[in-house]
């Protein structure tokens, strides 16, 4: 019975050891190689969110001038211009306001900051339209159709070739997303398909 009282006492106290080392927690040291592992994460995962965060805000731009674009070619397909005075004269931001209320058509020059807002600018020969939206990345997206040959009012714009075509130049706000050529500030020329973003946007 002693023996058995003894091993009893034994196992308790091998017990109670066991529990008072769980309880003692991690050390110093542990934690600061926790905390380590975590600062390395965070800075790597941080500059990824960020640059899929702006790719994604200047695809969203991107869309609202592809979309604006097509708005604006049924436009001419009805008119056989851009200044026609059959629907309006010439092709405004409340016709295109009227044919796609998902987005925010405004004057061209005008503070575009709210989201979906694109400005719109004909030529005065009617077979050229200019649209503009600027995005929180900085950068000012435009897009512009030219169904014919250029004219004078092309000119400030780069004068592009028929079709259409992309390009985009850097701007420190809304106010300044106007228009002009994509060679000045920082910009990437008229292309043919969407450039890619400037780096660090």
């Amino acid at each position: 019975m002693t023996s058995m009282l003894e091993r009893l006492r034994s196992a308790r106290a091998v017990s109670l050891a066991g529990e008072q080392e769980a309880e003692e927690g991690f050390t110093l040291i542990e934690l600061m190689v926790v905390l380590l592992i975590m600062g390395i994460l965070l800075a790597i995962a941080i500059p990824t969110f960020l640059g899929v965060t702006g790719s994604a805000k200047d695809k969203g731009a991107q869309s609202d001038l592809t979309n604006a674009d097509t708005t604006g070619k049924v436009f001419y397909e009805n008119n056989v211009s851009y200044n026609a005075a059959s629907d309006s004269s010439p092709m405004s931001s409340g016709y295109l306001q009227s044919a796609e209320p998902q987005l925010q058509f405004v004057a061209q020059g005008a503070a575009n900051s709210a989201k979906n807002q694109v400005w719109v600018l004909t030529s005065t020969n009617g077979n050229s339209a200019m649209y503009g939206t600027w995005s929180p990345t900085g950068v000012c997206w435009l897009l512009v159709d030219n169904e014919g040959g250029t004219d004078s009012s092309m000119t400030a714009w780069g004068s592009p070739s028929p079709g259409t075509h992309y390009g985009y130049y850097l701007a420190s706000g809304p106010g300044s997303c106007t228009a002009q050529s994509p060679t000045a500030n920082g910009g990437s020329g008229w292309q043919t398909s969407w450039p890619a973003a400037p780096a660090g946007k």
